[in-house]
């Protein structure tokens, strides 16, 4: 049975410079709303990303 997912998929962060999928974080901090700011490095081509991150409760279904 086919569920509809791709193996092949990227899955998570990807550079958009050199599209690696790994990345070194370089800062976290909590923000006041409950979301985390992490700044991530890309170890091959050095770009730097900032990506936030929320609880999962946070989200309600639509």
């Amino acid at each position: 049975m086919d569920n509809g997912n791709n193996d092949n998929a990227p899955r998570g962060l990807t550079c958009p410079r050199c599209g690696r999928g790994h990345f070194f974080t370089t800062n976290s901090e909590p923000l006041p709303n409950g979301r985390i700011r992490r700044r991530k490095r890309c170890p091959s081509c050095g770009r730097i990303i900032v990506a936030y991150e929320v609880e999962i409760e946070s989200f309600s279904a639509a």
